[in-house]
C-alpha cells in the first residue's frame, strides 16, 4: 500500500475514533473542550487536503499536461 493510501486511512480511522470517544463523553455527562475538537478535525482536514493535492499533482505530471 502507497505511503499516502496509508495516510488516508490513518485519518479516517482517527476521525472515527476521535467521534466516538466524543459521543461516549457526551453521553457520560463530560465535556470534550471545543478548541480540541477544532484542532483535531483541522489538522486531520489538512493532511487528507495534502495528500489530495500530491495526489493530483502526480496525475497532471503523468498525463505530461502543463494546464
Amino acid at each position: 500500500m502507497r505511503f499516502l493510501k496509508k495516510v488516508i486511512v490513518v485519518a479516517i480511522i482517527a476521525v472515527t475514533g476521535y467521534t466516538v470517544i466524543h459521543l461516549i463523553f457526551n453521553w457520560c455527562g463530560r465535556d470534550v473542550q471545543p478548541s480540541l475538537t477544532a484542532g483535531w478535525f483541522g489538522f486531520w482536514g489538512l493532511e487528507i487536503f495534502k495528500a489530495a493535492t500530491i495526489k493530483m499533482q502526480e496525475e497532471k505530471h503523468c498525463k505530461g499536461g502543463d494546464n
